[in-house]
C-alpha cells in the first residue's frame, strides 16, 4: 500500500503536467503605444515665419480645472525643421470627454486647443476599446490644418498670431 501512493502520485502529476495550458496573448503587455501628440505651430501673421517662444514663458492650462498642464514640450527634431518650434501636447486617451487647453505664449498671444476623445470597440483581445481623438481645433483663433507635399495632417494645427 505504501508503494501504491507514490506511484499514483507520480502518475497523477505526469498526466496533469501533460495538459496543454492556455497562454494569455496579453500577458506581459504593458502598453501598446505611446501617448498621442497634437502639435500647434504658431506663425507670424505677416511673415508666416514660425514663432519661436521661450519654453519658460509658455503656459498651458486645463480650461476645466484651471490647473497647469505639464504633459507638453517644444517640438524639435532633426529632419522635421518645418515643425520645429511647435508646441507638442501629449494626449493620454483615458476617458471619453471634450478637452480644452489654453496655450499662452508669454506676451505674444494665446489660443485655446480643443479636442474630443471617443470610445470605440476593437477586435483586439488585449484592448477591447480604442479611444480615438477627434474634432481637433483652435476655438478662439482662426487656424489651418498643416499640409505638406499634398498631405493633410489633422493632428497638426497652424495658428497665425
Amino acid at each position: 500500500m505504501k508503494q501504491i501512493f507514490p506511484l499514483l502520485f507520480i502518475l497523477l502529476t505526469t498526466f496533469t503536467s501533460c495538459r496543454k495550458t492556455e497562454t494569455n496573448p496579453c500577458e506581459g503587455l504593458l502598453s501598446e503605444s505611446p501617448p498621442s501628440e497634437i502639435l500647434v505651430k504658431f506663425v507670424d501673421k505677416q511673415t508666416k515665419e514660425t514663432i519661436l517662444a521661450d519654453a519658460a514663458t509658455i503656459k498651458i492650462t486645463d480650461k476645466k480645472s484651471g490647473n497647469l498642464y505639464t504633459h507638453w514640450g517644444i517640438y524639435n527634431r532633426s529632419g522635421s525643421s518645418v515643425l520645429n518650434g511647435a508646441i507638442s501636447v501629449h494626449v493620454f486617451n483615458e476617458s471619453v470627454a471634450e478637452y480644452q487647453f489654453g496655450i499662452q505664449l508669454g506676451d505674444i498671444g494665446t489660443a485655446i486647443l480643443s479636442y474630443k476623445i471617443n470610445r470605440t470597440e476593437t477586435d483586439n483581445p488585449c484592448r477591447s476599446f480604442a479611444y480615438p481623438i477627434s474634432d481637433i481645433k483652435i476655438i478662439d483663433q482662426p487656424f489651418d490644418i498643416f499640409q505638406q507635399d499634398g498631405k493633410t495632417y489633422p493632428m497638426i494645427l497652424v495658428v497665425a498670431l
